[in-house]
């Protein structure tokens, strides 16, 4: 359940960070259309743009994850890990010859 919805969690940040690259062309559109902007650097400007909303995407993503990682190790919750390791403990006490 968790995993829902953090995998929700970040596919709703990367919606809004794509609705953001038409909200960039529209906007460049209408600066070029006001004559703010020459035609001819639409492009690169929408690239620059673009690029920032990647950069910011990734440190979206990343913060995301370090956020839920940390919340989930302060939690009470037993790790896969943790309960392989109390189960072959457990087997080595009842086994102890094998």
């Amino acid at each position: 359940m968790a995993r829902k919805f953090l995998d929700k969690s970040i596919d709703f940040g990367i919606g809004l960070f794509n609705n953001s690259k038409e909200k960039i062309e529209k906007f460049v559109s209408e600066m070029v259309d006001k004559g703010e902007l020459a035609s001819g650097d639409a492009k690169k400007v929408i690239d620059e743009l673009v690029n920032q909303v990647e950069k910011e995407k990734d440190g979206f993503k990343n913060f995301v994850k370090e956020n839920i990682k940390e919340s989930i190790d302060m939690s009470e919750y037993v790790k896969k890990d943790e309960i392989k390791n109390i189960i072959k403990d457990e087997l080595k006490n009842m086994f102890p010859d094998k």
